[in-house]
C-alpha cells in the first residue's frame, strides 16, 4: 500500500487507538443522535428523586464513573456535613458502613505490583484510610480508634512522629536566629567551661539509657516486622488471631458496639485488598480471611450473649446447697470448722491440700504414663449425718419427711420471711448457711434459684471440681422418666427428676490453638477439695469422648453433662462452640450407710470422711461460676520455644 507514494508501514492491532475516525461508528437502534443545532442543554444533574435515584436533566439515571477524584478540603467540609444529616426512610440515621456500601464497590487502589508486599500493605493501608468518610470519634463503636488498632497489630501504624518541626517551632526557630543576627560580632562572649567537683559524673547515664532505648526500638521494630509478614503469609490467621486473643488484650470483647463495628471494618479492607488486586496471586487466602471476618462479626455478639445468662439459677442452687466449690480465693470464715469443739485441722483440709498440687505435679512429670489419683474430700462437705440439717433451712422441708422413693419439690424460703427480723440470726442459721467468697452476697439469692428434689441432699454430695475452659458441643432438653420412680432407688430417682426437670448441655474439653502466654486458656486443673477418681498428666491428642462413672475422669478427654434451667439451655442452643471459663462441679451419690451403730466423737469424723471419699460419681455436673467466653476460632499467638502454658 502507497501513502503518497510511499509504502505505509502496517501497524499492529494493539497499537492502533480505541476509536478511530472516520468513519463514525453506526449509532445504536433506535437511538437517535439530535443535531447540533437542535440540541438544548437541559443540565448534567438534578436533585434526587423519592426513590433516592440520581437523574440527569432529561430523568435519565446517572451511572457512577469509575474513578475516584479526591475533593478538596471545602468540598469535602461541604459532603461531609451533608451526608451528616442524611437519615433512612424511618427517620434513624444511615449507619457508616452502608453510606460506605454506597460506593465501595468503585473505590480501588493503583499500586504497582512490582513493589515488594510490605510496601503494597502500608500503601494501600493508606490509600484506604484517605478520602473516606470516617464517622466522628463520638460514632457508635469509635470505627476511627478501631482503625489505629489495626494498623498497630499489623506493625503499620499511621501515628508516625514527623521529621518536620512544627510551625510554632519553625517560627519560635526563625525568631532566634534573627535575634543572633542582630548581635555585635564584637559583642561574642567567649566560652568558659566550669568544673563542678562537688557534683557526681552522670555524663554516661544517658548514654546507658539510650542504649535501652535503641533496644527497646529494635525489638518493637522486629516484632512489628513480625506481625507485618504473618499477615501478608497467612491472612486467615492472623485475623482469627486479632480478633480472638488481641482484641481480648485490647479489652473490646465487653463492649458490643466494638464487637459489631470491628469485624465489618477489617472485612471492608480486606475486600478492598481483593478489588484492588493489591496481592494477585493470593486473593484465595484474602478470600477466606474475609470469611473469618464475618463469622468474627457473629461469635463476638455470641460471647456476650452466653456472659450474660451464665451462671444461672440451676448453678446457683447447686451453691447454694453444697457451699462455695472455689475455695482458691475464699477468705471468709466457715462456720462449719469448729462445729465439735476440734481445734487441730482434719486430714484432706485446705492446709494439707494446699501442697498437693505441687507433689501431683512432680509426680505426673516423673511418670510419663497418666496417673490415677485419689482426691482428698472437702473438710466443710455436708456428711450424710448432717444432711437433716441443711435441708430444712433451705428447701422447707425436712429429711425425716420426705420419702426417698419418691421425688419431691420443695419451695424456696425467703431469708425476709423468716420471722426474725432483718439481719437477725438463729444458732442454727450459723451452721445452715453454706459461706460465700470474698465480695459475694446472699442478698437476692432466694429469686434466682431453682427448685430442686427435697432428697438431693441425702443422696448426693459434690463429686470432681474442675477448673477449665470448655466449649458447648450439645443442648440436650429435658427428657420424660423411662421408668416409674417408685420403682427405683432414692439415688436414681432424685437423678431421673433432674433430667426431667433441668435441660443438658454437654461440654468439650478445649483444644487451645498457638503457645504464646500469657493466655486465656489453661490446662483443666481438678482442685483439691474435690472427691473421685481422676487422671493426670499431659494432654493427649484424642478426640473427646462421654465419660464412663466406672473409670478414671480424663479432664483432657471427657466431655461433661451439665444440668441448666431449659430457658437457659434455649439461649445457649445457637451458640454451639463457644468456650467458656468457669469452674464445673460434678455431683456424685453418696456411699451407703454402713449396718452397724453410728461411733461417736473423732471416730465418727474419720467414718463420715471415708464415707464421703468413697463416692460413686454422676454424669451430671453444675456451673458454679463462669469467669469468660471465648469464640469456637480463639487463638494464641505460636511463639518459637513457647511452652504452651498458660
Amino acid at each position: 500500500m502507497l501513502v503518497d507514494g510511499v509504502p505505509a508501514i502496517p501497524v499492529h492491532p494493539l497499537e492502533r487507538p480505541f476509536v478511530v475516525f472516520p468513519p463514525f461508528p453506526d449509532p445504536p437502534a433506535g437511538a437517535q443522535i439530535p443535531v447540533w443545532s437542535h440540541f438544548k442543554p437541559a443540565g448534567i444533574r438534578v436533585a434526587p428523586d423519592e426513590d433516592g435515584i440520581e437523574r440527569d436533566g432529561r430523568g435519565i439515571p446517572t451511572v457512577r464513573l469509575g474513578s475516584h477524584h479526591k475533593l478538596t478540603d471545602a468540598e469535602k467540609t461541604k459532603y461531609s456535613s451533608r451526608k451528616k444529616q442524611r437519615k433512612g426512610a424511618s427517620g434513624v440515621v444511615v449507619p457508616w458502613y452502608e453510606l460506605w456500601q454506597e460506593d465501595e464497590t468503585t473505590r480501588r487502589a493503583i499500586i504497582n505490583p512490582a513493589i515488594n508486599k510490605a510496601d503494597r500493605l502500608h500503601m494501600a493501608l493508606d490509600d484506604f484510610q484517605a478520602g473516606r468518610r470516617w464517622p466522628s470519634p463520638e460514632a457508635k463503636g469509635n470505627p476511627s480508634l478501631i482503625w489505629q488498632v489495626w494498623r498497630d497489630y499489623l506493625g503499620l501504624s499511621s501515628k508516625v512522629g514527623s521529621e518536620h518541626k512544627s510551625k510554632s517551632k519553625q517560627e519560635l526557630a526563625a525568631d532566634d536566629e534573627d535575634d543572633d543576627s542582630d548581635m555585635d560580632p564584637s559583642e561574642d562572649l567567649a566560652n568558659v567551661t566550669v568544673v563542678d567537683t562537688q557534683r557526681p559524673d552522670t555524663s554516661r547515664a544517658p548514654q546507658e539509657e539510650s542504649g535501652k532505648a535503641a533496644v527497646a526500638r529494635r525489638e518493637s521494630r522486629r516484632e512489628s516486622e513480625s506481625e507485618k509478614e504473618a499477615f501478608l503469609n497467612d491472612p486467615e490467621t492472623s485475623v482469627q488471631i486479632f480478633f480472638s486473643s488481641y482484641w481480648r488484650f485490647k479489652g473490646h470483647v465487653h463492649d458490643e458496639a466494638k464487637c459489631e463495628a470491628g469485624p465489618i471494618l477489617v472485612a471492608f479492607f480486606i475486600r478492598y485488598l481483593i478489588r484492588s488486586r493489591v496481592f494477585p496471586g493470593d486473593e484465595a487466602v484474602f478470600k477466606r480471611a474475609a470469611a473469618m471476618c464475618d463469622r468474627a462479626g457473629v461469635e463476638l455478639a455470641a460471647t456476650l450473649a452466653v456472659t450474660r445468662c451464665l451462671p444461672e439459677k440451676v448453678g446457683n442452687a447447686f451453691e447454694r446447697l453444697y457451699g462455695q466449690m472455689d475455695q482458691r480465693f475464699n477468705m471468709s470464715f466457715n462456720p462449719s470448722g469448729d462445729r465439735d469443739g476440734d481445734s487441730e485441722p482434719e486430714s484432706g483440709t485446705d492446709a494439707d491440700a494446699s501442697e498437693e498440687p505441687d507433689a501431683k505435679k512432680r509426680k505426673v512429670e516423673s511418670t510419663p504414663e497418666p496417673q490415677v489419683s485419689q482426691a482428698e474430700p472437702m473438710a466443710q462437705k455436708t456428711s450424710p449425718d448432717t444432711a437433716s440439717h441443711v435441708a430444712p433451712n433451705i428447701w422447707g422441708i425436712s429429711e425425716d419427711d420426705a420419702d426417698p422413693n419418691v421425688k419431691k419439690t420443695a419451695q424456696l424460703v425467703d431469708s425476709s420471711g423468716s420471722g426474725n427480723g432483718w439481719g437477725s440470726s438463729t444458732a442454727d442459721d450459723a451452721h445452715d448457711t453454706p459461706s460465700l467468697g470474698w465480695g459475694q452476697s446472699s442478698w437476692g439469692a432466694s429469686t434466682t434459684l431453682a427448685t430442686l428434689p427435697a432428697a438431693l441432699s441425702s443422696t448426693h454430695t459434690t463429686g470432681l471440681v474442675e477448673s477449665s475452659v470448655r466449649k458447648i458441643a450439645q443442648v440436650i432438653l429435658p427428657t420424660p422418666a423411662q421408668q416409674a420412680e417408685q420403682t427405683l432407688t432414692p439415688a436414681a430417682a432424685v437423678e431421673a427428676a433432674l433430667t426431667r426437670d433441668f435441660a443438658t448441655v454437654v461440654f468439650a474439653p478445649w483444644v487451645r490453638v498457638g503457645n504464646a502466654v500469657p493466655s486465656d486458656i489453661h490446662t483443666p486443673q481438678i482442685l483439691p477439695n474435690s472427691r473421685g477418681r481422676h487422671v493426670g498428666g499431659e494432654p493427649k491428642a484424642q478426640a473427646p469422648h462421654e465419660d464412663d462413672a466406672r473409670t478414671a475422669f480424663d479432664p483432657q478427654r471427657d466431655a461433661i453433662r451439665v444440668l441448666m434451667d431449659p430457658d437457659t439451655a434455649a439461649t445457649l442452643a445457637p451458640h454451639v462452640g463457644i468456650g467458656v471459663r468457669g469452674l464445673f462441679v460434678q455431683l456424685a451419690r453418696r456411699a451407703a450407710p454402713a449396718a452397724d451403730a453410728k461411733p461417736s466423737g473423732k471416730a465418727q469424723h474419720a467414718k463420715a470422711a471415708r464415707a464421703d471419699q468413697d463416692v460413686e460419681p454422676t454424669p451430671y455436673w453444675y456451673v458454679e461460676s463462669a469467669m469468660l467466653s471465648l469464640t469456637s476460632f480463639h487463638a494464641d499467638k505460636t511463639v518459637s520455644g513457647g511452652d504452651g502454658e498458660a
